[in-house]
């Protein structure tokens, strides 16, 4: 059979793009061993093959991990450490994909506040996001091009967001702007710099949806307590957390149980989690949870357009 090269050239393309896959495994060892990384003993936390032993005298970075592209990676650790439960979250760590949404939480129960406080199953994960139009691969693109394009330009950073979210869903009231405007401020030592827009341009996947999600809304039934696991996923906010007439007892920071302290709102910054306890103690009714910016964007004065909303809200 007679195959023309316009044939050959396809068949030798498709072949090339095929990839040899593989599943590669890993098991590895978790634990403290005593060692001496500048000369000065003291505990270390060391990663080893489970085949072999760890090295005293190199107990870290952990074994290379290595793999090619398509191939499924099964690695299994057996964990020495001392064992921590409580409230935890994962996300990924490639570029900003966890602005882009790739969180979650993770719990891990039986910890002693359970035993501590009489919540039951009033038991609540809150996570906390702010959310930009853009995807943050743009977003680093329009930061970080002005350096490139125009020496000696300062681009304005943090980016305001468009919205906060809470348990991933927000409210937006489906504005737009151009950006076409060139205006100008001055700091406190009267020197010029450009406003910063916020675009907000119309969306590509279908029609903006104003109220698109119904608010949150958590359950605190008449004289009982219940326990939020507030975890902020932001990339760039810390939060101020707040319930309409309602004390906040936190009992745990970043899983590790604390003394009680009782406020009336708090602060949370990124990647930390909060474990707090309220008391259903007011009359029954439906009370407002807010959460909003602790001053972590620029100034409205230095934005152009309409401002961006920087609060959101649930329902106790």
């Amino acid at each position: 059979m007679h195959i023309k090269k316009e044939e050959q050239a396809i068949l030798w393309l498709r072949a090339s793009l095929v990839i040899e896959t593989a599943v590669v495994e890993y098991d590895f060892i978790v634990r403290t061993i005593p060692s001496n990384p500048d000369g000065y003993p003291r505990p270390v936390i060391t990663m080893h093959n489970a085949n072999s032993s760890w090295d005293v005298n190199r107990p870290f970075p952990g074994p290379l991990i290595r793999a090619k592209l398509g191939d499924t990676l099964r690695i299994r650790i057996t964990n020495m450490l001392l064992t921590q439960t409580g409230t935890f979250w994962y996300h990924s760590h490639n570029a900003q994909q966890y602005a882009d949404g790739l969180v979650g939480p993770i719990i891990f129960d039986h910890d002693p506040i359970e035993q501590r406080y009489n919540y039951g199953t009033n038991d609540y994960v809150i996570m906390l996001q702010e959310w930009y139009h853009e995807t943050w691969s743009d977003l680093m693109t329009a930061y970080q091009g002005p350096y490139g394009a125009y020496p000696g330009s300062i681009p304005i950073y943090p980016w305001p967001p468009t919205s906060f979210l809470i348990n991933r869903h927000g409210q937006f009231n489906c504005r737009i702007s151009d950006c076409n405007e060139n205006a100008t401020w001055r700091d406190e030592c009267g020197t010029e710099y450009p406003v910063q827009c916020v675009p907000l341009r119309s969306p590509f996947l279908g029609p903006c949806k104003q109220n698109a999600h119904p608010i949150d809304e958590f359950k605190c039934p008449s004289g009982k307590q219940i326990r939020l696991r507030l975890i902020n996923a932001a990339s760039g906010i810390p939060f101020r957390f707040e319930i309409d007439q309602h004390k906040l007892t936190i009992v745990a920071r970043d899983s590790i149980e604390i003394s009680p302290i009782t406020v009336s709102h708090l602060h949370i910054p990124i990647g930390q989690r909060l474990d707090v306890i309220v008391t259903c103690n007011q009359n029954p009714s439906k009370y407002t949870i807010l959460i909003s910016s602790r001053n972590s964007f620029q100034p409205s004065h230095i934005i152009t357009g309409p401002t961006p909303t920087m609060w959101a809200t649930a329902l106790l």
